[in-house]
């Protein structure tokens, strides 16, 4: 091969790239905004409540047949027994009940 010659060096053809792409992710904060409203809502509710009222009322009586102010074995003061013979001598009643509405006593 004696006849056979070198080819001379051509310039190389540059071709368009290959475009590889490599994708990276980086976390990029967005707020997001959820209002919440709260509203109290006040609901009345009846509840009973019982209230007892206590009335006394004492009434002497004399003549029950036992007699007496309280030397007949019951034990009272000379307070007490004056008590008793203003009580015995009044004409005016102890309490008057008549004419009162019971739900004006309450409070």
């Amino acid at each position: 091969m004696s006849g056979h010659r070198e080819c001379r060096p051509i310039d190389p053809i540059h071709c368009r790239p290959t475009v590889i792409f490599q994708d990276r992710f980086v976390p990029q904060i967005i707020p997001i905004i959820h209002p919440i409203e709260i509203v109290e809502r006040i609901h009345c509710v009846p509840v009973p409540r019982h209230i007892h009222e206590c009335h006394r009322r004492v009434e002497n009586n004399f003549n029950d047949g036992f007699g007496g102010y309280g030397d007949d074995g019951i034990n009272i003061n000379s307070k007490q027994k004056q008590a008793l013979k203003k009580t015995r001598t009044s004409s005016k009643p102890l309490h008057k009940t008549k004419g009162k509405n019971r739900s004006s006593r309450r409070k």
